[in-house]
């Protein structure tokens, strides 16, 4: 429902995706400090044992079973490369990046095929967030924004398919996480605050090296240096 939403709005007032979808994740993250009384753990989804006892038996005892987390990563993994792979839709949402009026020409319909996958998002999104519950026993109210992400997905995407490239920046990204976090199990110098730093320098870094990649590897591999000493040889 919040993926139609979003796309909806798209198409309807014709702004960029990105504002569109900022605008949306605020006004449910508005709707969900309602519901939640403005605290920042949400337990509606929780509140009944029941249910949190059946949430915390899907991932094992503390999160020790990654066996259903797996299987549902790769069906995820797998429902995406055949939908955008091997599917007319596919086929059109691919043809649509690379030439939308051409695409339109030839007969692809841009404004199903947005709304298509606003909706797949919006699904994979509520899939994650109902993992996100069963492993801590609530839901958050606000939502992650992580672009790092994104941005190292679209460098990996260089070298492999799409939706395996987001897989691999995910789980890469996650056990950087990871590492922060041990880092300030032994070290409580180390805060979130510092974390954060860290954290958005590494994404400058990675943005400024995507901006001068050519340069960098002229410096990296003395390109220019080897190019002049063999015309002086």
């Amino acid at each position: 429902a919040a993926g139609a939403l979003s796309g909806g709005l798209y198409l309807a007032l014709r702004l960029p995706p990105m504002i569109t979808s900022l605008g949306v994740a605020l006004l449910l993250e508005a709707i969900a400090y309602i519901v939640a009384g403005g605290s920042e753990s949400n337990s509606v989804v929780t509140r009944q044992p029941t249910v949190s006892d059946q949430m915390r038996q899907f991932i094992g005892s503390n999160g020790g079973s990654a066996i259903w987390l797996a299987l549902i990563l790769v069906t995820a993994l797998a429902l995406m490369i055949v939908i955008f792979h091997y599917t007319k839709f596919g086929y059109d949402y691919r043809a649509l990046q690379s030439g939308q009026q051409i695409a339109v020409n030839t007969g692809a319909n841009e404004y199903a095929n947005a709304m298509g996958c606003y909706i797949i998002a919006g699904m994979l999104a509520g899939a994650a967030g109902m993992l996100f519950g069963c492993q801590i026993q609530y839901t958050r109210v606000s939502a992650y924004l992580n672009f790092g992400t994104l941005f190292f997905s679209g460098f990996v995407g260089r070298f492999c398919n799409k939706q395996v490239a987001i897989i691999v920046s995910v789980v890469g990204y996650e056990f950087l996480q990871l590492a922060f976090g041990n880092i300030n199990a032994v070290d409580t110098t180390f805060t979130s605050t510092v974390y954060g730093i860290i954290n958005s320098v590494i994404l400058v870094l990675f943005l400024i090296y995507l901006n001068n990649e050519n340069k960098v590897i002229e410096l990296v591999t003395f390109k220019k240096w080897r190019a002049a000493r063999k015309q002086a040889g």
